[in-house]
């Protein structure tokens, strides 16, 4: 039996820092209209209360917040550009700087535009126009106050391996947001990834052994040999 009272004592290095991260969707709610995602409601209503939430961030005693920019909210209709909800994340990044919080930034964290949606979304390589125009229309505002980047959440793991050609296409608008963003910050660029472990159900099989190893491959070393 695994006893975890076992383990050495483990300390965290110096200069390591503590935050919390959320997901748009899942807190901010959507806007209603063919481009909103009606289900999700108001969320926690952290899109009317960000003010609030940043003062609680700050009470928790966090050094970074990790947020996702909408994109459903800044570019609504193709090609049209809300500049109040550009104002809202600016107003966000400022206020957690005030509070001495990092600002951490995802641009995609499984909420695209329904226009986006409707031509075909990263299934189509060509539709790597589209994100790029959106954070050339971003990160040149804020990137001198974000402290560190996050293109994708998770996508190695919740894009199918069956639309490999969907993963292939955010792999190469991962690479294309680090050049973009490398053009105007030197802060680290990552990704979140949701590392998943494969095992064979028989070990002794050869068959099983290849399969994790496929597995493995399509959700995790995918991202990782690129």
């Amino acid at each position: 039996m695994y006893d975890i009272f076992s383990l050495p004592a483990m300390e965290f290095p110096k200069g390591f820092v503590w935050g919390s991260a959320t997901s748009a969707y899942q807190v901010e709610g959507h806007p209603p209209g063919p481009n909103g995602l009606d289900a999700c409601g108001l969320g926690s209503n952290h899109w009317e209360m960000y003010k609030q939430d940043v003062d609680l961030i700050a009470q928790l005693g966090h050094q970074v917040y990790r947020f996702s920019i909408n994109w459903v909210r800044v570019e609504p209709e193709e090609g049209r550009f809300d500049e109040s909800a550009i104002d809202h994340y600016d107003d966000l990044i400022d206020r957690l700087l005030a509070k001495g919080i990092q600002p951490w930034v995802c641009f995609y964290h499984f909420v695209e535009p329904a226009w986006f949606t409707a031509l075909g979304g990263f299934n189509k390589r060509v539709n790597l126009r589209y994100w790029e125009r959106f954070l050339n229309k971003i990160v040149p505002r804020i990137a001198s106050r974000v402290a560190g980047w996050l293109p994708f959440n998770e996508f190695n793991s919740n894009v199918p391996f069956e639309q490999g050609n969907t993963k292939l296409n955010m792999l190469r608008a991962h690479g294309l947001a680090f050049h973009l963003i490398r053009q105007y910050s030197d802060k680290p660029v990552s990704h979140a990834h949701a590392m998943e472990v494969w095992q064979p159900r028989r070990p002794y099989d050869e068959l099983d052994r290849r399969m994790a190893d496929w597995l493995d491959f399509m959700v995790n070393e995918f991202f990782f040999h690129a």
